[in-house]
């Protein structure tokens, strides 16, 4: 990916739409041509690189165009560039096309990559003036924002970011048809009819390389992940551990792709970046064959709800910045799948509209489904729950307040109730969500569960429900007291003790047809997803193990979720992808910090019973031998831990 416009407004190359770097000038150089005359004798693709809402040079000279924000302040990218507006109200965006079209007319490149879209909306007088026009109403400024925030999000989906991405899409087609539109969407804010333009969608981490590499893959269209944590533009970090990041990324099948330089003002590169990346994509070469191989493997499925993380119910402020708008939804998914990435569990997100893709699998077939705080779901989605439990499947389901509407009204829950078992009759509204709010006594909880026999802390808003069809496995006990906590931690240091009052359940478990619903009335995937526990795995204070939401739900993972291979004993550092062709599983493990001397044990299993192995090959580092040791109840493996990637190759006797 080559420069051709950076965040200081500079193009890389003699233009006439747009403002040349004056060092490039200076010399002559047209930086994009000789990279892209050099790349073609190479036989190598060039996706360049378009930032779209940082503009310094364009800020300066049309201070109009800078983008304000409710307040009436000038918005800043890290205090270094301002930001421009692509409202339809400012001259901003007539002048990007122009720009887009030159270099689609000059270099005809295989893509088109722009970043910092989509863009932050603008509250200037012009466009307060197009909002009005557009919606009929005044737009809301100031404090204002915080009340109407779902409304300006819909308002910046239609009236900033589909016209801009629909434009590029048309410019494209009409000047380079064969160039891909391409875009910088980091965290699944992106609306679906914007993504729906692109031909390749481009994403910077939001929950580590590994994890939205998975989401990615699931979600977004042609999926190409880029290490946002270690590129140039953050840190540099030695090429081993750059490697070990783009081979996290395409172990879990999106494609890794990662920045050229940029120039300072005055022809200064930062960084440089080509020996290191160089060195790093020469791993990744050599381990991409072994990508397209088969399905991966995935016995739990995660459930994504786009309105659950765009209209993210607990939200109370207005957030210009789409790559922060994070929810209880999305902290619940990334704890969903960092829980089943420490179990060594492939995974699979489904969208809600996807829901179907479960009910083909047989009863005893169908993966443990997980469904973190998904209270913005619409009424088919409920449906679709309720047959996939009715079929035989097992749902873990999270819901620390009711179900609503887009809007935040309350959604009837009928629905919800027939599926839950319950009847749904509030939720509580402590303030900060942080501080314990309730105990469990988990008595009634059973024991396969691991939970220990003791009251068990909880933080945050609870669900209030009346069970009706469901059994109450564990239910809530008020504290003595209420106590504030530190933002990160979910537990005082002083813990107030529990009183004897219950007030309602906490867990319930419903039997539905073929199959079950475990709910949680409170935000269980968020409380491990607040811990560093996930990565440490126990930690204790006093008497309370701080660690039993993890052990919980990867106890329920154990015995619900059932993997045709499973390579048990790896250390939590190693991650593993499987993927599967016929009776042959392709077996991927990318270790880190690779240990020199020291050897990985993995035992193979099936339903949690050791099964043995027919045959066992490395692919990659290829070797003619693996040690294979069967004890009678199933085969261990014994695989070198001083390789950064392995691939194995397994045939599993029936």
């Amino acid at each position: 990916m080559v420069y051709a416009k950076d965040h200081w407004g500079f193009s890389y190359y003699p233009s006439k739409a747009g403002f040349e770097h004056p060092a490039l000038k200076e010399v002559g150089l047209n930086y994009v041509g000789e990279l892209m005359e050099l790349a073609e004798s190479l036989d190598i693709d060039v996706c360049l690189y378009y930032i779209v809402d940082t503009d310094e040079e364009a800020a300066r000279r049309f201070p109009e165009w800078i983008a304000v924000d409710p307040w009436g302040a000038l918005y800043t990218a890290g205090g270094r560039w301002k930001r421009c507006s692509i409202s339809p109200a400012h001259g901003y965006l007539d002048y990007m096309c122009r720009s887009v079209r030159e270099i689609l007319e000059l270099f005809r490149p295989a893509g088109l990559f722009f970043d910092c879209f989509p863009s932050v909306l603008c509250f200037c007088g012009s466009c307060r003036e197009h909002y009005r026009k557009v919606t009929g109403r005044p737009m809301p400024v100031g404090d204002e924002v915080h009340h109407r925030w779902r409304e300006l999000q819909d308002y910046e989906a239609e009236h900033y970011w589909f016209p801009f991405a629909l434009r590029i899409r048309e410019l494209i087609d009409a000047v380079s048809p064969g160039t891909a539109f391409t875009s910088n969407g980091c965290n699944a804010n992106m609306p679906d009819g914007v993504r729906r333009l692109l031909d390749y969608h481009f994403a910077e981490p939001w929950a580590g390389n590994y994890y939205s590499a998975a989401f990615a893959r699931d979600v977004m269209n042609n999926a190409q992940i880029g290490p946002g944590n270690i590129g140039v533009v953050y840190d540099s970090f030695p090429a081993d551990q750059a490697a070990g990041e783009l081979l996290a990324i395409g172990m879990q099948g999106s494609r890794p792709f990662w920045y050229s330089e940029s120039m300072l003002p005055d022809g200064s590169l930062l960084p440089n970046e080509c020996r290191r990346i160089g060195q790093a994509y020469a791993k990744v070469q050599e381990v991409e064959p072994y990508w397209s191989k088969g399905l991966p493997v995935a016995d739990i499925a995660i459930l994504y709800s786009c309105d659950s993380h765009r209209y993210d119910p607990d939200r109370k402020a207005y957030m210009a910045y789409w790559w922060e708008r994070g929810s209880g939804h999305l902290k619940g998914m990334e704890a969903s799948m960092a829980l089943a990435s420490s179990q060594h569990r492939g995974y699979k997100v489904i969208r809600e509209e996807c829901l179907r893709e479960l009910l083909i699998h047989p009863a005893r077939e169908k993966p443990l489904l997980l469904a973190p705080d998904c209270r913005v779901i619409s009424d088919s989605a409920w449906a679709g729950l309720t047959e996939y439990v009715q079929q035989g499947g097992t749902l873990i389901m999270s819901l620390p307040g009711v179900p609503v509407l887009q809007s935040g009204v309350e959604r009837n829950t009928e629905a919800a109730d027939r599926l839950l078992g319950v009847r749904i009759k509030g939720q509580t509204q402590e303030e900060p969500p942080k501080g314990i709010t309730r105990y469990i006594r988990a008595e009634a909880a059973p024991a396969e569960w691991g939970l220990p026999q003791l009251p068990l802390s909880v933080c945050g808003s609870k669900l209030i429900v009346q069970a009706t069809a469901a059994d109450a496995l564990a239910q809530f006990a008020e504290p003595v007291i209420a106590e504030n906590v530190p933002e990160g931690r979910w537990m005082a240091w002083r813990t107030p003790p529990p009183g004897n009052t219950a007030s309602g359940p906490a867990i319930v478990r419903h039997r539905l047809g073929l199959g079950q619903v475990i709910l949680f009335c409170f935000d269980i995937f968020g409380m491990c997803q607040s811990t560093v526990l996930l990565e440490t795995g126990f930690a204790q204070q006093g008497s309370q193990p701080l660690h039993w939401p993890v052990a919980l739900l990867q106890s329920l993972m154990d015995q619900y979720a059932h993997p045709p291979v499973h390579v048990q004993g790896l250390p939590r550092n190693v991650k593993v992808s499987i993927r599967s062709s016929g009776d042959v599983y392709d077996v991927h493990l990318l270790n880190q910090h690779p240990l020199v001397g020291q050897q990985f044990v993995g035992a193979l299993q099936r339903n949690g019973v050791g099964v043995a192995a027919k045959a066992v090959r490395q692919l990659y580092p290829e070797r003619s031998c693996v040690s294979i040791i069967d004890d009678g109840n199933g085969s261990k493996i014994v695989m070198p831990a001083d390789e950064m990637y392995i691939v194995l190759e397994l045939r599993v006797k029936e």
